[in-house]
């Protein structure tokens, strides 16, 4: 007897664990997120409390910029996709717009290997697109990071 995994069971798999990658980067998303905020409110409280020489002010200010930049590309990591294209292919938004006598056919249909590994296909696809904004997120925090480090250096020197 063959132990190798059917093409069903493989695909079945891979969907699984690209599930599992999906929930990790939604938290770590999350989790970028709250220190992003933290960052801004804490950065701009601090310079607000400060009495600083307008080069330092705006050096500050500009250490800001990417951070809130961060912020945007990570709430654009976990924005839902219910978009058209994928209400009409399957899972949830495509089940919300069937007809109720469709349904049960749909979801029979949605079992069969080839339905799996179109999913897999678009899950695929929703991933890369997360860890894309994600990386560009964290190298805009690293950005914010090394300009508030710059602006410290520069407040230090000059006020």
């Amino acid at each position: 007897m063959d132990d190798q995994p059917t093409p069903t069971s493989a695909v079945e798999a891979e969907i699984a664990s690209l599930e599992v990658q999906l929930s990790r980067v939604d938290t770590k998303a999350a989790f970028l997120f709250g220190f992003t905020g933290v960052s801004i409110i804490g950065g701009s409280a601090l310079v607000n409390s400060l009495d600083l020489r307008p080069l330092g002010s705006t050096m500050a200010l500009v250490s800001i910029l990417p951070l809130v930049a961060s912020a945007v590309f990570l709430v654009l990591a976990v924005r839902p996709v219910l978009g058209k294209s994928v209400s009409e292919s399957s899972g949830f938004p495509h089940y919300a717009v069937l007809p109720f006598d469709d349904l049960a056919q749909a979801v029979e249909e949605s079992r069969d290997p080839r339905a799996r590994c179109l999913y897999l296909a678009n899950l695929s696809r929703l991933a890369v697109t997360k860890f894309r904004r994600i990386r560009v997120a964290v190298d805009l925090i690293l950005t914010g990071i090394g300009l508030s480090v710059l602006s410290c250096l520069v407040i230090a020197s000059f006020g």
